[in-house]
């Protein structure tokens, strides 16, 4: 076989005989060389190949299933926008691999990338649902809502961000002024526009669909439900105890009443807020330019304020002739009437439960991780509600669950009571239902012992004839200021 080789010097073909050989051995050996090469080199491009296809294959998200929920689910423009930005992310990961920028040994890291976008996109879906059904309720009742904004028992004007941000996110309000993105797992909601407090208002979306607005307390209603049966018939006729009275002793006790209702109110600030300033018309200034009171567990206006507010409130009580006239026929001696016979019946019965409550709360407070310390017996410790347990689908994460002892702490301090549900996975939040009072009760997982108590006691008998809610608190609070600690001796 001939070389193609050819060598810058002259030579004697009879001479190189041995090296013309050589060098075709050499030749067929490197064209053979370079063949291998080539072979083992296409099977690690088609070895890359193959990785790459499976890597793409298994982080895919198929937009199609979920664009067919996001349109059941009634999205919107911006929420759209989202679903494209979440899928383009994936995208630009499949990309990447293509273009050899991952391998099999970022597994781990694209498959934790696809749940996260997953996870987002069944969230925002779910939202989505969640925010049509309010969207359509809201839109329902946004006619009487406005016609009777700022009246007792209807949606306080107060409550200006939500207001704007859910006629903008209904539609009632027709403009775009707001957008949607993820915070980790969090999807945002951001409005936009003069009508709001500081020009924008950002909140996680779902606290905005289950955010349940603020309304207007039904004071009006409140001190007259606690003037019936001692001061006040079911008609709204004076009873015989009140007309045996004084003038200035049924005065008195319609202040106690209106004072009692506006304590009441003093532990909700934005409550006390709307009260003072849409029901008995104070300015703001007269009131909430104050500093707020922190010595007592809770949010509470200041003494001063809360003294200003109660007078308020009986002047405007009086002025609006929510107090009745008062009438003096005195009543026959020895001969209580049958409303007041009942009204001591209904406060002995409040009495004698509420006793039996306390005692049976003392023996169970430390199942819900609720104590007393040692000097003043003032209760101390945050309710415990939730526990860390196994997560069934994934073993090898934990979820917050109910802890056993908060439910059988409640199993025994009252008849019924039980836990109806625990909104989402996070652990926060439980919804207690039962006891005498029915209804339902939110309480906050970690909150402190006196809250939770003044709440607990309050749902209790909140139904209860004569009852008042300052025995919440003087139940909650009793040692509150029962321990002073020596002073050093100099």
């Amino acid at each position: 076989m001939a070389s193609t080789y050819r060598s810058p010097e002259t030579v004697v073909v009879s001479e190189a005989g041995p090296a013309v050989k050589i060098l075709d051995s050499f030749s067929n050996n490197f064209v053979k060389a370079a063949s291998d090469i080539v072979k083992i080199n296409n099977k690690k491009v088609k070895k890359t190949r193959a990785e790459q296809a499976a890597l793409v294959k298994s982080i895919y998200i198929d937009p199609e299933k979920f664009l067919e929920r996001l349109q059941k689910a009634g999205a919107e423009e911006q929420e759209y926008k989202l679903f494209n930005d979440l899928l383009d992310k994936n995208a630009n990961m499949q990309l990447k691999i293509e273009a050899g920028l991952f391998d099999k040994s970022d597994y781990r890291y694209l498959m934790s990338e696809k749940n996260k976008t997953l996870t987002q996109l069944n969230s925002m879906i779910g939202l989505a649902a969640d925010g049509t059904v309010k969207s359509v309720k809201y839109k329902e009742n946004y006619l009487d809502n406005s016609k009777n904004l700022s009246r007792q028992g209807f949606q306080s004007a107060l409550d200006n961000d939500y207001i704007s941000a859910m006629n903008i996110y209904s539609g009632t309000n027709p403009t775009n002024a707001f957008e949607t993105y993820f915070q980790g797992d969090t999807q945002m909601i951001k409005f936009s526009g003069k009508e709001f407090e500081k020009g924008e208002y950002t909140i996680p979306l779902k606290s905005l669909l289950a955010y349940e607005p603020m309304m207007v307390p039904e004071f009006n209603k409140e001190v007259t439900d606690l003037a019936t049966g001692r001061l006040l018939e079911k008609d709204g006729s004076l009873t015989k105890v009140a007309k045996g009275m004084t003038e200035e002793n049924y005065l008195g006790e319609w202040s106690d009443i209106i004072n009692t209702v506006t304590k009441g109110y003093a532990g909700n600030l934005s409550q006390i807020k709307s009260f003072a300033l849409e029901v008995i018309g104070m300015e703001q200034d007269d009131i909430f330019s104050l500093d707020i009171n922190t010595r007592i567990p809770g949010t509470e206006i200041s003494d001063e304020a809360l003294l200003k507010t109660m007078q308020a409130a009986n002047k405007w009580a009086k002025d609006t002739m929510l107090i009745p006239k008062h009438i003096y026929e005195p009543p026959k001696p020895d001969e209580p009437s049958a409303s007041d016979k009942a009204y001591t019946r209904n406060l002995e019965k409040l009495s004698e439960d509420s006793k039996t409550w306390q005692t049976t709360f003392e023996e169970k407070k430390n199942l819900f991780n609720i104590g007393k310390n040692k000097e003043g017996g003032v209760f101390v410790g945050k309710v415990k509600i939730f526990k860390d347990a196994p997560d069934p689908e994934n073993p090898d994460k934990t979820i917050r669950v109910l802890d056993e002892n908060f439910i059988r702490a409640l199993n025994n301090i009252g008849p019924g009571y039980s836990v109806k549900s625990t909104p989402g996975d996070a652990g926060i939040e439980a919804i207690i239902q039962g006891g005498t009072s029915g209804g339902t009760l939110s309480i906050v997982d970690g909150d402190n012992a006196i809250n939770f108590i003044e709440k607990l006691f309050n749902y209790e008998f909140k139904n209860y004839k004569g009852y008042k809610t300052q025995m919440a608190k003087d139940y909650a609070q009793q040692f509150i200021n029962a321990y002073k600690p020596t002073l050093p001796s100099r």
